[in-house]
């Protein structure tokens, strides 16, 4: 069926327009009528608020009223059927659909609700045909159909009431159009988010997220999508070379127009400039064609009458409430697994422990971690600077050796925090953590580039530069406790800083050096962040990444002032935490913050660099009861699907429970940072992590619940429960968490029934099951279940040992052609399946 691009249009005089086109630029949209978009070929992104959606063939997007929008071709080839409804026809409804919202606006046709979808194709079709015969009396069919399509949409698709209040206000509206015309009209030139931030007079930060809110899509990916397709006119329409469409479309340079036209098309522009020479295929990205061939869009609407209405691709129980559905011939996409990189740690010194090396090497054989990170290298406990007895300085790097030894026999690198200095460069004696940790910048800078000179050399003769050249080392700035972050400090932290990298890097150029890990905190305050980042592109100083730290867990402005004030007086640990407790950041803040990380770093840095975040996880601190739970188990799950492709290393804070920076552990649920606790019991959030090791190595299906992924012949299917927690506990509330009752926060959610499907699929497998919910892999739950003793026997650890990894069920079953079974998973439950083919 060949597409071209005039517009067809129907629906003159009525209640309904109906559209089919094809998108060509990025465009806005925010209007009073509601909005069905139908790919009827192709693929298109629509952003809506703060998310994008990706649309295949078939599949609907609907936009509610005075709902801000964006549309963008992902494919050329794109044929769109837009269906807009005056919502004043609803108006003498029993329902007036102008005071209704639907919170699920993107409908996958193979995943979600295949029948009600077919029901709107269906209905959208047949509404269509009657415009397009306009038999007699045909005004009224359009009517019947208009209304049938609202019951269809209240009575199968989640909504809820509305406030008569346009929920985008004019003044965010004429500012997004002149931030839309600044763009426009300059292009060309090399401008800046800062640029637009300083004239709308706004926070550099607010404006990032304004535009991501609302357009759905970056600044940079707006202004480079207006400069993309200024390009594609250029190319198809003129003679000019490469090099100069680069300039004139506003690409700061020729590597960076050709990196983003072949990750949008998929190709270099020379190569599109000899496909159009050769075909009219490109032209379809640009188009419109000459004519526009009628019947066959016609014919495509026919099919969703004949073949829609007797579709069963899956029967659709009522109490089913996912359908899993995965063709097993088709073919994934190759994504980054970024949660099995770097695993984390506390204190060098740590990691001399006899216990502690214990559990690395077993969570280690499991998981197979490329990077450890941990700090206090140089720390006076590590006994590396030393004076001698003619009162010169001397190294000592017996336990470094030791250290770094018995990573190198565990198959792990260290990536090192350069942090919490020896006494002898101290300048200043603020500490913190129960170890005394000094966290003041070093008094001598050339002295501390001697310490680290020779360490590097140290270390490339013991293991080689080859080796080294793989670390990396993170430098760690403190701006979260510098009162008002006064000019001072922060000049003296970007010195310190310049002098480390050109330090690290006079040795080798190719060792990673990066930071300034510092916390969300900071980045929240709008201004440590962007001088940092102004003053690495000023001084040019060869960093290899970026990286920062990210918790759920949020200290209010008023907690920070009060941290700050009892590390100036060198306050107790238990103080600390005491006034660390807080409330919590929303869902899908560790999304956003990425986001808003690379924004900024492409704002000023020209360089592709690396983004890793270096501590992850629900608190930075200990005696978070949340942390023990099966909820845990899910938030990871869930957090580590999202940011795939977001971002580099997400290092969870920390792996062990066995950690001293905030006194030795105490209870044996206690809420506790790491993985496993001091005994050595698994708890469900290192299942999570276990469960996403299982995953392949290509990318099927990735939605709300659950992620389909393949590896040569095997299907790997996994599937969550997530409840989100309730308000009051966001807000710091904590009446209803308490050392055995840990479940009484989150908001009330049914356990979900899941149908997998998997046809196309014929062969002898082995199919496993692991199931990890609260009576299954929860040690936490099962030492309630025992009486939650406080001193705990041997017998009894070993029984939760016992208990502490998800059950498993195997089954081998000759499969011919499809393969189907229902998942019940609990709230706060995981279940995974595994189809492994022997033959």
């Amino acid at each position: 069926m060949k597409y071209a691009y005039k517009e067809l249009v129907w629906g003159d005089g009525l209640a309904v327009k109906v559209t089919i086109h094809s998108v060509v630029e990025f465009k806005m949209y925010c209007h009073k009528e509601i909005e069905l978009l139908l790919v009827m070929k192709g693929r298109l992104d629509v952003g809506v608020g703060d998310k994008s959606y990706h649309l295949d063939e078939d599949d609907i997007i609907l936009i509610n009223s005075n709902q801000l929008h964006t549309v963008k071709n992902a494919t050329a080839d794109n044929v769109i059927l837009r269906l807009e409804i005056s919502p004043g026809f609803y108006s003498g409804s029993f329902i007036d659909m102008q005071e209704v919202s639907f919170n699920s606006i993107y409908y996958d046709h193979r995943v979600s609700k295949s029948k009600e979808i077919a029901q709107v194709r269906e209905i959208i079709a047949k509404m269509v045909f009657a415009m397009e015969n306009q038999e007699e009396g045909y005004r009224f069919k359009v009517g019947s159909y208009l209304y049938l399509l609202g019951e269809t949409l209240l009575k199968n698709f989640a909504h809820k009431p509305i406030s008569k209040t346009n929920e985008f206000s004019e003044s965010y509206m004429a500012r997004l159009q002149r931030i839309i015309d600044f763009v426009n009209e300059n292009y060309k030139n090399n401008i800046t988010l800062k640029d637009i931030a300083k004239k709308e007079n706004l926070n550099y930060f607010y404006l990032s997220h304004f535009i991501k809110e609302k357009l759905g899509v970056s600044f940079k990916d707006y202004l480079n999508s207006v400069r993309l397709n200024k390009a594609l006119r250029l190319l198809l329409d003129g003679d000019e070379t490469i090099i100069e469409i680069s300039n004139q479309s506003g690409f700061p340079n020729i590597s960076s127009f050709n990196a983003y036209f072949k990750k949008e098309l998929n190709m270099t522009p020379t190569e599109y400039r000899k496909s159009d020479q050769e075909s009219d295929e490109c032209k379809k990205y640009y188009g419109p064609a000459e004519d526009f061939n009628r019947q066959a869009a016609l014919e495509k609407l026919q099919n969703y009458i004949d073949i829609d209405t007797n579709q069963t691709i899956i029967e659709d129980p009522k109490d089913v409430h996912e359908r899993v559905l995965v063709d097993f011939q088709q073919q994934g996409t190759l994504y980054k697994k970024h949660w099995n990189k770097l695993t984390t740690f506390g204190r060098a010194k740590e990691g001399l422990g006899a216990n502690w090396q214990r559990q690395f090497s077993e969570f280690q054989k499991e998981f197979n971690f490329e990077y450890v990170r941990f700090h206090g290298i140089f720390a006076d406990d590590m006994k590396v600077m030393n004076i001698d007895d003619n009162q010169e300085i001397y190294y000592n790097w017996d336990r470094i050796n030791e250290l770094f030894d018995y990573f190198y026999t565990n198959d792990i690198k260290p990536f090192i925090e350069l942090s919490y200095f020896p006494d002898l460069l101290k300048s200043s004696d603020k500490t913190v953590f129960e170890w005394k940790a000094n966290m003041s910048l070093p008094n001598d800078l050339d002295l501390w580039g001697d310490l680290l000179n020779n360490f590097l050399n140290h270390v490339i003769e013991r293991y080689g530069i080859k080796q080294v050249n793989t670390w990396y080392f993170e430098l760690w700035t403190p701006p979260d406790f510098d009162e008002n972050f006064d000019s001072d400090i922060v000049e003296s932290q970007f010195e310190y800083f310049n002098k480390t990298v050109k330090t690290i890097k006079s040795v080798s150029k190719d060792i990673k050096v990066g930071g300034p890990a510092i916390s969300k905190w900071s980045l929240s305050s709008g201004t440590w962040y962007v001088k940092f980042l102004d003053y690495v592109s000023k001084a040019a100083l060869e960093i290899d990444f970026l990286s920062m730290h990210v918790f759920s867990e949020n200290l209010t402005t008023d907690s920070l002032s009060k941290i700050k004030e009892l590390v100036a007086k060198q306050a107790s640990n238990k103080d600390l935490m005491q006034a660390a407790r807080s409330n919590y950041h929303p869902k899908n803040h560790l999304v956003d913050t990425i986001k808003r990380i690379d924004e900024a770093k492409d704002e000023y840095l020209d360089n592709e660099l690396e983004m890793h975040i270096t501590q992850w996880g629900f608190s930075p601190i200990t005696d978070n009861l949340v942390s023990d739970t099966s909820f845990y188990a899910t938030n990871i799950i869930k957090t580590m699907l999202d940011t795939i492709g977001l971002s580099g290393f997400i290092g969870y804070w920390t792996f062990s429970d066995l950690i001293e920076d905030y006194g030795r552990a105490k209870e044996h649920f206690f809420g506790g940072l790491g993985l496993i606790n001091k005994e050595g019991i698994k708890k469900p959030s290192y299942n999570a992590f276990l469960l996403l090791s299982k995953l392949g190595d290509e990318l099927v299906t990735l939605s709300e619940n659950y992620v389909v992924t393949k590896k040569n012949d095997d299907i790997q299917i996994l599937i969550y429960n997530h409840a989100n927690l309730s308000d009051d506990f966001l807000l710091g509330s904590i009446e209803d968490i308490n050392l055995t009752d840990r479940y009484s926060i989150y908001n009330p959610k049914q356990d979900l029934k899941v149908e997998v499907f998997v046809e196309n699929i014929t062969g002898k497998f082995k199919v496993t099951k692991y199931q990890l919910d609260r009576e299954n892999g929860s040690a936490f739950d099962e030492w309630v279940n025992i009486g939650a003793p406080t001193s705990m026997s041997l017998e009894e650890v070993n029984y939760l040992k016992a208990k502490d990894s998800p059950n498993i069920s195997v089954k081998f079953k000759d499969i011919k052609e499809n393969f189907s079974k229902i998942i019940h998973v609990p709230v706060h439950g995981v279940q995974m399946i595994l189809l492994e083919k022997i033959t």
